[in-house]
């Protein structure tokens, strides 16, 4: 092993110590299993692709006849579905509403300078942290003592089980509370930034939004009448998928990873001092010309090419901290 996770002050103080990001390996491995565990039934599957469509709808109703700042609604919309799935919570619970207002306020401050004084982000963010790891506290406390239902496992169900089955010591509270919160952000931020580039591409790109509008129609004849959308009919479209793709090529949403050298490391003639900080950069690899001709234009038809994902396309990382959202 040459390099180990390694991320900004800040960005560690504020999602906590035991965030997923800076776990090791193995007690890594053991909440990316939980995590993975919480959405991987069938029934489970299901369950997601209905309340995401069911958010949607109802957001989109919300908007109707209105003016709105897109980054934030669809902001607030990935929120929504992130807090239904994760902690359980549904849009109208007093405990979503408030964790909605503190999350908001913490990722300010996640890339900033870490100096706790007043009137600073960083400082924002803290206390925000201290008010939401209070109230998922809370919840834990709450969740156990009530013994739910495992068929109705959220991510927090699926840590309070690991936690209390688990014989490793480091399986604590805090790597519960702090991988709830950075699973939050992982799974809200990156998604409502991708979502309000594909307006923009959207918008300015007709010929694609006419082929999308084509497939969705065809999915949407599919579908009898009164059934949900299921899991094979969100896999057979094809355009939308690679639609989906060139967003997260040429956005490049999570730019890359942060990493510290372990020990010296020669890579192509170069060496890399040990205690080094690096970072792999993706976004070089999204917009190499060899690779993606044309880099810079908005063209989701370049990925009737299956071979361009072989290696090439690292929009989830890869490895064995490859984004469970892959």
């Amino acid at each position: 092993k040459l390099f180990k996770s390694s991320y900004p002050r800040s960005f560690v103080s504020i999602l906590g110590e035991k965030n997923v990001l800076a776990l090791p390996k193995e007690l890594h491995k053991k909440v990316r299993g939980a995590l993975l565990s919480s959405f991987a039934s069938s029934l489970r599957t299901k369950e997601y692709i209905k309340d995401i469509s069911m958010t949607i709808s109802r957001t989109l109703e919300q908007w109707d006849g209105r003016v709105i700042c897109v980054q934030d609604e669809l902001a607030k919309m990935a929120y929504v579905v992130a807090a239904k799935r994760l902690l359980g919570l549904n849009k109208h619970d007093p405990e979503c509403q408030i964790l909605q207002t503190l999350y908001f306020e913490l990722i300010k401050g996640l890339i900033s300078i870490p100096i706790n004084f007043p009137g600073m982000a960083y400082h924002k963010s803290m206390r925000a942290r201290t008010k939401i790891a209070k109230i998922i506290d809370d919840m834990i406390s709450k969740r156990k003592a009530a013994h739910c239902n495992p068929l109705s496992q959220d991510f927090m169900d699926a840590l309070i089980k690991l936690e209390e089955e688990s014989s490793d010591a480091f399986v604590t509270r805090e790597v519960t509370r702090d991988s709830i919160l950075s699973v939050l952000f992982a799974g809200h931020d990156t998604v409502s930034k991708a979502m309000t580039c594909a307006v923009k591409y959207l918008s300015d790109n007709a010929n694609v939004l006419e082929m999308l509008k084509k497939e969705h129609i065809r999915i949407e004849e599919q579908v009898k009448e009164g059934e949900d959308l299921a899991w094979d009919d969100y896999k057979s479209m094809t355009f939308s998928n690679n639609v989906v793709s060139e967003i997260l090529r040429i956005t490049n949403i999570a730019p890359g990873v942060f990493r510290d050298a372990v020990e010296d490391v020669d890579i192509d003639g170069l060496r890399i001092p040990k205690g080094c900080k690096v970072m792999a950069y993706f976004t070089l690899n999204h917009l190499d010309t060899s690779k993606f001709p044309d880099p810079f234009q908005f063209n989701p038809w370049r990925w009737q090419d299956k071979s361009l994902s072989e290696g090439n396309f690292m929009p989830f990382g890869g490895g064995p901290r490859l984004c469970p959202g892959n």
